[in-house]
Formats: structure tokens, sequence, C-alpha cells
């Protein structure tokens, strides 16, 4: 439910409109509906006013509470919708101060090209994309003003072509990332976002042709990275399944289309997972809202016969109140998942229609 006023979007989100307000005055020529013709423009002055004073106040608060106590609406105002860019200075503009990493395991710090399309030998780059949002999952920590949540997304890359607009790549992705708040009064920001691909397992044994990882993990200097290296011992099972949150929403995807778990489905999947003996070899990760919420990423090997396929796991984590770090959302990723191929170069000297 919106509210009792009509509301009416904008580029900050859905402000109370002025003129969802209509008043119909008493019809008639005598004094008394004359004199009732001008109690009505008296009283139509007032609550115009009135509603002028609430447009101007929410214009004028940003922050306002109805979007500040909801930790899902920065992740719906950044990822869904249209983000069009045309230069290297605003190929971001929408993830402006969030930590963003791609679907190869790398961070995107310029634009989205090599990150989104199979980019190599042609000359095209991304002008604009539609991001559509699918369910979400969210899980929160008020008290300490954090949240995480994963998530379904499906673009529409559209790709320039000429003087004219573009053809169309449409691409399915998963996200998962951080929102946090400085204080209760105010809003909720984005500030750490995974991406990655799914693909079937036959296409990920194929790109087993590395070597199985044999050495030490080397993890950065956090504490957060420093216990993940417990996560991935040098052989038998993995333990991931042992440092789950517990009292938390947990949630979790593989490189598997099929794979991807909430609430008691969760477990598993993740010890099937930990069976299959994954061995790390990076560990890095920052940490948001005063070190009580991290985002980590390992570069791994999943063993296959001889040789091992390239793995990255994004893993969001809250620290308790031990101190020990727990993830409450893994998400595998890996970099044999590669872009659907582009589309032709389109012979039409008109764009094709937009995707809603």
């Amino acid at each position: 439910m919106i509210s009792v006023l009509q509301r009416r979007r904008s580029r900050d989100g859905w402000r109370p409109c002025a003129s969802s307000v209509r008043l119909r005055e008493i019809p008639g020529r005598s004094v008394d509906a004359v004199a009732s013709n001008d109690m009505v423009r008296g009283m139509r002055s007032v609550l115009l006013a009135s509603v002028l004073v609430v447009v101007a106040t929410a214009h004028a608060d940003p922050a306002a509470p109805v979007r500040a106590a909801d930790p899902a609406a920065p992740v719906r105002a950044v990822i869904d919708g249209t983000q069009e860019y045309y230069s290297q200075q605003d190929a971001l503009h929408k993830f402006a101060g969030v930590w963003l990493l791609g679907p190869d395991g790398d961070p995107i710090t310029g634009r989205f090209d090599g990150a989104l399309i199979a980019s190599e030998g042609d000359p095209r780059l991304i002008s604009g994309i539609d991001w559509k949002l699918g369910a979400l999952t969210l899980g929160t920590d008020e008290a300490r003003g954090l949240a995480w949540f994963h998530a379904p997304v499906s673009l529409q890359i559209h790709l320039p072509y000429g003087t004219v607009c573009c053809d169309t790549l449409s691409a399915t992705l998963r996200a998962s990332g951080i929102v946090v708040r400085d204080a209760k009064d105010q809003p909720w920001h984005l500030v750490a976002l995974a991406l990655s691909r799914a693909l079937s397992d036959a296409e990920l044994f194929r790109g087993a042709t590395e070597k199985v990882p044999r050495s030490e993990v080397t993890p950065d200097d956090g504490d957060l990275s420093n216990q993940v290296v417990a996560w991935f011992p040098m052989k038998g099972d993995t333990l991931l399944g042992h440092n789950a949150a517990t009292g938390s929403t947990l949630v979790v995807s593989g490189t598997s289309p099929s794979e991807y778990a909430t609430g008691t489905s969760v477990g598993k999947l993740v010890a099937a997972w930990d069976k299959l003996g994954i061995r790390a070899k990076t560990i890095q990760s920052k940490t948001f809202a005063g070190d009580t919420i991290g985002l980590v990423e390992v570069t791994a090997g999943l063993p296959h016969k001889k040789a091992a396929a390239p793995m990255v796991l994004y893993a969001i984590t809250i620290r308790d109140a031990n101190k020990k770090w727990k993830w409450v959302s893994l998400q595998w990723a890996t970099e044999l998942a590669k872009p659907p191929p582009l589309p032709p170069h389109s012979d039409s000297s008109e764009p094709p229609p937009r995707t809603p």
C-alpha cells in the first residue's frame, strides 16, 4: 500500500502528488451559493496549501522514514531500472561508492563492457542496461544497521551500431550484496555487490584444466580473511557448513542453474559442497558498518580427476558476539561462465524497441 494520497514517481522515489486533490464548487447563482463558493475556495486554498507543505517536506527530506525503514529500497533503486551511459565517467554512476565484483571474480572499476559482453574482436560497447531484479531474499539486523541480499537479475544490454540505437543482448546474472545505514534515522545504502553467471556442471568440468591448489592459502591482512582460511583446510572436506551464522537468514547459490537455496534447504546443499574438496588459493575481504559485516572473495579450485576448475566464492559474513565471522550468504562464480554471444549487427535503419 503506497499511501492515502496518490503518489507520483520521481527520480528520488514516490512523492505525494498535489494534483490528486480535487474540489467541486457548489452549483447555483444565489447569494448563499456565492457565499458557499467563497467558502469552498477558501477551503481549497487551505487544503492545497497543506498538500504543498507535504510535498515540500517530502522533497526537502530525501531520507524520509518510509524509505529509511526499508533496507530493500536501495537494492531495488540501484539494481532495478535503466542505466544509460556514453562515457567512462558515467559508466558506473549508479554504483558510486559500491565495491563491485564481476562474474569472473574481478572488480569492476570502469565500464561494464568487459564483464557483461563478449567484447573481444567486436568494437561495440554497452550504451545502456535495463536491470530487472528477481525474487529478493533479504536478511536484516536492524539493531546493528546492516542487511544482506541475494537475487537473480535479468538484463537487457543495449549495444549501439552506427548512428541509431542499438542491438539488444539478453543476459541473466545472480547478485548478492550488503546494505548498511549509519543510524536509525538515516537511509540504507548499498556498499557491496557481487555478480555471477550460472553454467552446467558439464561445462564447468570441461574447463577443469588448472592444477589443483596444493600450497597454503594466501589471505590479506584482515581478521575476516584470516578467519576464513580455516574454512578451507589443505586436506579433506571444507568447513562451510560449520561456519554458517545461527538465527539469521541464510541464502546460497552455486555455479549450476539449479543450485539456489534459502532457509532449511541451505544445509543440504552446503553439505554437498563441503564434500567436493574445494581448495582455496587467495582470500581478500572488506568490512562495513564498524566491522560488523563483510564481503569475502575467495579464489579456489574445484578438483576434477587430476585437474581443477577455477572457482570464486563471494561470502557475506557477519561478526557474532564472540568476534567470530560467520557467513549468511554464499555465492559461487567461475570465469568459465562466459557472456552470451553478441547478436549480429542489425541491418535496420531504425533502432529496435526497448524492452520495458
